[in-house]
């Protein structure tokens, strides 16, 4: 796959987990852009195997799924960041950048969801800043 005038080359296009698992494996590439549902291993579980087998391959979800279970399994696994389907392709191409940086990303209505949760569950005592967030 190549984005013409975008400067992004994509190595191959896989199916299942299983298959994205053995790819990194075989060509070591910088991003790897993730599905979630996917027959057989899940995007999910992919990205969890891909992050803790591979030093430098950094992985961007990229779902149709906006759903809380999803970012939140995700970013457990492992990834780097996390785009939906519905984004503009600036702001996908971007999120590819930005995760093939060493940076990270999370859809910007999904981060809205994250700080609300954060904030609704804060963990320090009032007062005092705990620098192990």
């Amino acid at each position: 796959m190549r984005l013409p005038g975008h400067g992004i080359r994509g190595a191959d296009t896989v199916t299942d987990g299983s298959s994205a698992v053995q790819l990194v494996r075989d060509v070591s590439p910088d991003v790897v852009v993730m599905g979630i549902r996917m027959p057989g291993m899940d995007g999910i579980e992919a990205t969890r195997r891909i992050t803790a087998e591979s030093g430098t391959t950094r992985v961007l979800v990229l779902t149709t799924f906006d759903e809380d279970d999803h970012v939140y399994g995700a970013l457990r696994a492992g990834a780097s960041g996390f785009a939906v389907k519905d984004m503009a392709l600036d702001d996908i191409l971007t999120a590819i950048r930005v995760v093939a940086a060493g940076d990270a990303l999370i859809a910007p209505s999904a981060a809205r969801r994250l700080i609300a949760d954060f904030v609704a569950h804060p963990r320090p005592a009032a007062g005092r800043c705990d620098h192990r967030l």
